[in-house]
């Protein structure tokens, strides 16, 4: 179930000049955030949209990004972001994005290598599924009928 929600999202590498990304970002925005990893695939943080647009939009920021003597990197942009294992269950997975207490997604990693990006509409999805093939699963029909005793009876003392 993960695996059909993953966005084939390729990520950026550290080291690649900002200018790079800035074009990505002056497309249409597809995604707000995108992974970073190091240049073996590991996963840093992300790059946020706004940090790259306030290049794009500012008095010199087009001519810093176009200016090859001075390579700006992606270093100093890169944000911390949430990280969820990959090869763990749905209900770990969904726990970890709701541990992190972010609203942008999740990055999955595979022992650290990045695996595929989450978007908060699937982290929902993932959840509400879950959810739902709980609540129809016959052990859960069980559950409730025992629960209803229990309440049925506790009601009648």
């Amino acid at each position: 179930r993960v695996a059909r929600l993953l966005r084939p999202l390729a990520p950026r590498v550290i080291g690649a000049p900002l200018i790079d990304a800035a074009t990505a970002c002056a497309a249409p925005p597809a995604l707000r955030r995108t992974p970073v990893t190091d240049r073996a695939g590991l996963v840093l943080g992300a790059l946020a949209e706004e940090d790259i647009r306030r290049y794009l939009l500012s008095d010199f920021g087009p001519s810093l990004l176009a200016n090859k003597g001075a390579t700006l990197t992606l270093e100093k942009l890169v944000r911390r972001f949430p990280i969820g294992d990959a090869t763990a269950s749905v209900e770990a997975i969904v726990n970890s994005y709701v541990d992190a207490e972010s609203a942008c997604g999740l990055i999955l990693a595979d022992e650290g290598c990045y695996a595929g990006y989450l978007s908060n509409n699937a982290v929902l999805r993932l959840a509400s599924e879950t959810a739902v093939s709980t609540a129809r699963s016959p052990s859960a029909a069980s559950d409730c009928s025992i629960a209803l005793t229990m309440m049925r009876s506790v009601a009648s003392r």
